[in-house]
């Protein structure tokens, strides 16, 4: 049985940042909060930007308990 890290974002670590790339973290981050945070339903994903082997993503959703929209900004993977 292999290990659960929580998502597949470490498997993309040494790939060409590419769009493939681009839209591999837009999966593994939408599965990942899928999976481990039932409270937020994410309704947006984007790359804001890729420096030194870090990606920046901003990710946009609804906080379910409160029936808000909520943002996460600068978010480093």
């Amino acid at each position: 049985m292999r290990r659960d890290y929580g998502s597949r974002l470490f498997e993309l670590v040494d790939k060409p940042i590419n769009r493939d790339l681009t839209l591999e973290i837009y999966s593994a981050t939408a599965e990942a909060l899928e999976k481990w945070e039932k409270r937020f339903k994410l309704e947006k994903v984007k790359v804001e930007g890729v420096k030194e082997g870090k990606v920046t993503l901003d990710l946009e959703g609804l906080y379910l308990p409160m029936g808000r929209k909520i943002r996460f900004d600068g978010v480093v993977v």
